[in-house]
């Protein structure tokens, strides 16, 4: 397995309230991309808290109980995602201060995704490139156009008492290439580009970086307003 990170406050932003979390052991990873709420107090507050919980679970959570079972470990994943909730919502007050999840876990052959907000992971396969979570804003509403602001969260870690999340899980199988991204990333490359680069990474994986590297110049190039985080994992 390899992988590469970036995470950067833009040309634009005077701060990066985006934070990431890569961990690896063997042919085990936990890979995070949490983008702080920039309409709220300081979504920084909860980014950080996300990857800094999620840290000190892989450690002391995961590590001495590697050998368990995917299921085990993704049930606990989750666990621990609605505890970091219900921490938010006690320390920053309800609704104050929110941050987006985009979570990808990998053991023993399988994956596991979840997904809170408006960041999104991507794999590229035998099948080609296809995203694996869910936009959770109103725009996937029932009755609502295009019309509506589609930005607009219906979800994030910290603003409900209970956590809203997606999952998913599935086999992951050698070659196959993952992206764990926020808004300020995907919203500045088309699919195309970033189907192109994965491509090159699936065939290539010594060109991980390098591909990583040329998104981003994509992203600046196309104008990015707004913080961008992006971590590529090729199994």
């Amino acid at each position: 397995m390899n992988s590469a990170a970036i995470c950067e406050k833009g040309p634009v932003r005077e701060t990066n309230q985006d934070a990431v979390l890569v961990c690896r052991e063997n042919d085990s990873g936990l890979f995070i991309v949490a983008d702080g709420v920039g309409s709220m107090k300081d979504g920084s507050i909860v980014s950080s808290l996300v990857t800094s919980r999620f840290k000190t679970w892989w450690e002391c959570g995961f590590l001495p109980h590697y050998n368990d079972s995917f299921f085990d470990n993704f049930e606990r994943i989750q666990k621990q995602a609605e505890d970091i909730n219900a921490e938010a919502v006690m320390k920053y007050e309800l609704g104050e201060s929110a941050s987006t999840l985009a979570l990808l876990f990998i053991h023993k052959n399988m994956y596991g995704v979840i997904g809170v907000g408006d960041s999104r992971i991507y794999v590229y396969d035998r099948s080609g490139l296809r995203q694996i979570t869910r936009d959770d804003n109103v725009m996937n509403l029932p009755g609502l156009t295009e019309e509506v602001n589609a930005k607009k969260l219906i979800s994030a870690v910290g603003i409900t008492r209970q956590l809203e999340y997606s999952t998913i899980t599935d086999a992951v199988r050698q070659g196959d290439v993952f992206m764990v991204c926020s808004d300020g990333a995907y919203g500045f490359i088309s699919e195309e580009e970033m189907s192109s680069g994965m491509r090159v990474v699936r065939t290539f994986p010594f060109l991980l970086k390098n591909r990583l590297k040329q998104m981003e110049t994509t992203v600046i190039g196309n104008h990015s307003s707004d913080n961008y985080s992006m971590i590529l994992i090729r199994i």
